[in-house]
């Protein structure tokens, strides 16, 4: 595998960091989406889902067959942006 390929993104907005992603190719065909996060003031603006587009677009461009996450239940605000990207819930108990 090489050198595993890492991917950071930071959000910002109006000249303020008020996010970022992260993850992490964790097998040839897989990367892992490790964690993201928008600053509680800069949410429900659509930055998620910008940073999401922009995330999701340079996985691809490396080939990578699956792209997962791993999220609490209860957290809404990544998994209803990821639900309507096109991601899939995967319950693991």
């Amino acid at each position: 595998m090489g050198q595993p390929l890492r991917v950071s993104f930071g959000v910002y907005h109006e000249n303020e960091f008020v996010g970022w992603s992260w993850g992490y190719q964790d097998s040839p065909e897989a990367f892992y989406m490790c964690n993201s996060a928008i600053m509680p003031a800069h949410r429900r603006k659509g930055l998620y889902t910008k940073l999401l587009t922009k995330m999701v677009a340079k996985i691809n461009e490396h080939g990578f067959q699956r792209i997962y996450s791993k999220h609490n239940l209860t957290n809404n605000s990544v998994l209803i942006p990821k639900l309507k990207f096109g991601f899939k819930i995967i319950l693991k108990i």
